[in-house]
């Protein structure tokens, strides 16, 4: 059985990653992690998009 956390997270990831390929079809390059940094409470999703050549 998933927490509450854990169906959040999945969903998170998957509009992450929907959200990278429309980018990625616009020319876009992307990247995308989670950390948990110090003191956080919780993990810290980073979203790196940038311009290919």
């Amino acid at each position: 059985m998933s927490t509450a956390s854990e169906d959040r997270s999945t969903v998170v990831a998957e509009k992450i990653a929907r959200l990278c390929k429309e980018l990625e079809k616009l020319g876009f390059a992307t990247s995308f992690f989670y950390r948990a940094p110090g003191l956080a409470q919780a993990p810290v999703a980073h979203l790196l998009i940038g311009e290919t050549q």
